[in-house]
Order: C-alpha cells, then structure tokens, then sequence
C-alpha cells in the first residue's frame, strides 16, 4: 500500500515533467519546420524569379491552402528530384501529404492578393498549433501575428 502511494506520488511529479518537455519540443519542431518551407519558397523565387503559386489559383488571390496545392516545393513538375527545384526538407516531405506540423495539422499557406493597406499582398505560412485549430483572423495572419496556440512566419509581403 505504501509502495502505490509513493509510486503514485512520484507519477504525479515526472508525468507532468514529460508532457512539459514534449510540448515544448513540439513547439521548437514546427517553429523550425516553418523556418525550412520559409526557405524553399525563397529559394524558389531565387531559382525561378517568381513566387511558388498554388495549383488550382495561378495567380495571387487571398485564399488559404495546404502545402500540397504547391507540388513544386515537395517534388519537382515531373515527380523527381530536380536540383534547381527548391524541396521540402526529407521528413516534411514524406511524412504525410500535405506536410504536416508535430500535432498533427497540415500547415497552410496564406496569400493575399492585397494587405490590409490595400497596397500590397503576401504570403504567410501558418501552424494551427497544439489546438488543432487556427484562431487568427486574416488580418493577424497577414500581420504574421498569430492569435491563440496558432504559429506564423512571414514569407514575404513583395510578390513581384
């Protein structure tokens, strides 16, 4: 009896030691993932002199869509590995399709055609977070400032 309780009490002090360092993990994990898809879609605007666009809108709208409506960023045109063709870093990219954060979530690129300023638009890479659930609106999304557990990183606000 006495060995259950002290085994209950020491549970009760590493348990949440664990789920601390997991979590915390997790968080390093998709800040990093985002820095990576961040720099493939650089390097596609350096290799190709233009933005990745999704695959079913070929020109700049606002619109909120996966990793794979950009099949260029995970696989070259062709399906095989293309060395001027900026990809996914090995695990984002077999992971799962779409590529998806350390909770589960496919992450989403956000574009604007237009800011809020009405000048100019961008692209943002957004993370749901542990949640699950994006609780940004546009507006913190475009302004790379995530509400709630959402992560965001900045691509770029120049789409010429």
């Amino acid at each position: 009896m006495l060995s259950l309780a002290l085994l209950g009490a020491m549970a009760g002090v590493v348990f949440p030691g664990v789920d601390a360092f997991v979590s915390h993990s997790r968080h390093e994990q998709a800040t990093e993932d985002l820095q990576q898809i961040v720099e493939r879609f650089h390097q596609h605007r350096q290799n190709k002199d233009c933005w990745p666009v999704a695959v079913d809108a070929p020109e700049v709208v606002t619109q909120r869509r996966d990793l794979s409506a950009y099949p260029s960023l995970v696989t070259a045109s062709d399906g095989s590995a293309d060395q001027d063709e900026p990809t996914l870093p090995a695990r984002l990219a077999t992971q799962f399709d779409p590529p998806q954060d350390p909770w589960g979530t496919p992450y989403v690129v956000c574009s604007f055609a237009q800011g809020f300023d009405g000048t100019r638009g961008g692209l943002v890479l957004l993370s749901a977070g542990p949640d699950g659930q994006v609780q940004s609106d546009d507006k913190q999304i475009f302004n790379a400032r995530p509400a709630g557990d959402d992560l965001a990183q900045l691509i770029t606000f120049n789409l010429r």
